[in-house]
């Protein structure tokens, strides 16, 4: 049984918390950048900024799945994402 919840334990980590590369993020971002509502999220002057500069937005980058842009709930959900994690960073900037 203890080998079970190991095993389990395992896989669950290797999955959830796959380390992001930096390649990872630079790659999606050019995939990211076919998308003509990704190129007007980044004239935003803040929002490229924080795209560029921001560890937690980059990380979330890094994490989308691009061979699934083509689905566009999966689209709306990663453009949803994108756009709720950079408006809380850009608020957060505000106040610092």
């Amino acid at each position: 049984m203890g080998l079970l919840i190991d095993v389990l334990i395992f896989l669950f980590e290797s999955y959830e918390f796959k380390k992001v590369t930096e390649e990872d993020i630079e790659k999606n971002i050019q995939q990211l950048k076919k998308k003509q509502w990704f190129q007007e999220f980044l004239q935003k002057g803040e929002i490229h900024d924080i795209v560029i500069h921001n560890t937690e937005v980059r990380k979330k980058i890094g994490k989308i799945k691009t061979n699934k842009l083509d689905n566009p709930f999966y689209e709306e959900k990663c453009r949803r994402k994108l756009e709720r994690i950079c408006e809380k960073k850009a608020k957060s900037l505000l106040v610092s």
